[in-house]
């Protein structure tokens, strides 16, 4: 009786090792296929893999140990999640000073929030319809607006309060950029692009006028980014192609053709000699603005919707409409890392001026902070001994 009950503790010893074998297996089958955006079921499996020999046999396998430490790796670290608007979150920035967080949604708000706590301070409402974009002065002491309302909106960041209103353009505008000396302001819409004059509302150049056919369609539209400088203007309508404008002449001085889909976004480095843009048809490109050469192409698997540059512009985030957060290395080119962020489009990222964080913001509505790194690579949870 004593050997057969020693034979059936060593039998099922034996299966409980099977079995934590089997979940270590399908831990990493769950890892390779992604299928789980947090991890959450990779985290459960491998936790179950670890605990099947841990209670009752008191030791945990290598391989239990291994994948449970690649899970937590693998896991993005959400900081918090920013739940106000209704209806897809089109921008989200950071303040110049990473104190504030500023999104612009489809339900005709816009709205800052306090990055630490994730408190709406602040509803900015006066537009009609969506508000397409929002963005900080250089200062931080101003926010500027556009909307589906063909109106553009100044309003103060302390108080939330509009300032003015700039009018002209006579269909929806889609995005707006501050010069660095916080003066002027390039509009793009589907009639065309206008620099202003912010403190007598003057309009300075008017350029990409539109067709009437442009004009009315809401699949035509100029997305606007002034240089660091503030001596050149970048302009891309719905197709592959960005031009480059003298800001003060309207004079045109470069072309950039993209063997690509329509561009969705730009983005100048801060001396202003590169540009990242990101485009539909699965790519994004790094370009040389003195000669117009490209210095890197980013191949992904759906539309880039959105990037931006690391603070230190060692490394460019993109973002796609699967939902996955992307990060490259500027030198080589390689692929750093993925975060899967949602399973909706993502619309918009930006990095924390100080680099430790990142802002999404997308289809869902939601906004998030994330951790720069990887979970595991912060707070390795299980330890030796």
């Amino acid at each position: 009786a004593a050997a057969e009950a020693v034979s059936r503790q060593q039998a099922e010893k034996a299966s409980r090792l099977a079995k934590s074998r089997e979940l270590v297996a399908f831990t990493l089958s769950e890892l390779e296929q992604q299928t789980d955006v947090s991890h959450s079921l990779g985290l459960l499996l491998a936790r179950e893999a670890v605990l099947t020999t841990l209670k009752t046999d008191g030791y945990v396998t290598g391989p239990a140990e291994a994948v449970l430490r690649q899970t937590i790796d693998a896991a993005p670290v959400l900081r918090i999640a920013l739940k106000g608007h209704i209806g897809r979150v089109n921008s989200a920035s950071w303040s110049p000073d990473g104190r504030y967080i500023l999104t612009a949604g489809d339900d005709a708000t816009a709205q800052i929030w306090e990055a630490e706590t994730g408190e709406v301070l602040h509803v900015l409402s006066g537009h009609s319809s969506a508000v397409l974009s929002a963005s900080w002065s250089p200062d931080g002491t101003q926010i500027i607006t556009t909307g589906r309302d063909f109106s553009i909106r100044i309003w103060d960041a302390q108080t939330g309060t509009q300032v003015s209103q700039l009018p002209g353009h006579t269909t929806q505008v889609i995005s707006a950029s501050w010069s660095p000396d916080g003066i002027h302001i390039a509009s793009g819409g589907s009639d065309g692009v206008r620099v202003w004059d912010i403190h007598t509302s003057e309009q300075l150049l008017f350029l990409e006028r539109g067709s009437q056919t442009e004009r009315d369609s809401i699949q035509i539209y100029n997305l606007v980014s002034f240089s660091p400088e503030g001596s050149r203007i970048a302009i891309a309508k719905r197709s592959p192609s960005v031009i480059i404008y003298d800001s003060q002449t309207g004079e045109k001085q470069m072309q950039l053709d993209a063997q690509s889909g329509s561009v969705n976004s730009t983005l100048w480095s801060r001396d202003g000699n590169r540009l990242v843009t990101t485009h539909e048809l699965l790519k994004a490109y790094v370009w040389n603005t003195k000669n117009g050469e490209v210095l890197h192409e980013f191949r992904h698997s759906t539309d880039v919707q959105d990037a931006d540059w690391s603070p230190d512009e060692s490394r460019i985030v993109t973002v796609t409409s699967d939902g996955v957060v992307h990060i490259w290395d500027v030198l080589t080119g390689e692929e750093l890392r993925q975060l899967q962020a949602t399973t909706s489009p993502l619309w918009s990222v930006d990095w924390s001026p100080d680099g430790e964080l990142l802002l999404t913001a997308g289809e869902d509505g939601v906004a998030r902070i994330w951790e720069n790194e990887p979970a595991g690579q912060q707070n390795p949870i299980l330890h030796n001994g």
